[in-house]
């Protein structure tokens, strides 16, 4: 009786240490797949920044570009306005001499 008792709480021993032995596996196993988790989470949002960041420089890009070319088109306008003005004195001057000369010419 007493070998088989001794045998059957070995046996039970070795049960209960089996069972421990896979639970620590287990709980390791859990932890290893949190921690990948975790990693890929944090690389993913890593990727979504940098993408993010991107989309911001090339918005930036194309709102510079786009004053730009407004830029462009009002210096443009100014510039041309600025000729018209020019051409307009030039006239004026030449209009006046012209009334100058035609006044001392019937002089």
């Amino acid at each position: 009786k007493r070998e088989r008792a001794s045998a059957a709480h070995i046996q039970a021993t070795w049960r209960e240490t089996q069972q421990a032995k896979a639970d620590v596996r287990a709980r390791e196993e859990a932890a290893r797949q949190k921690e990948a988790d975790e990693a890929a989470r944090q690389q993913e949002e890593e990727e979504l920044a940098a993408a993010a960041a991107e989309a911001e420089r090339a918005a930036a890009v194309r709102a510079t570009r786009h004053a730009e070319v407004i830029q462009a088109h009002v210096k443009g306008r100014r510039t041309r306005r600025d000729i018209n003005r020019g051409k307009k004195v030039e006239q004026l001057v030449l209009n006046r001499a012209a009334k100058v000369i035609q006044k001392h010419a019937t002089i």
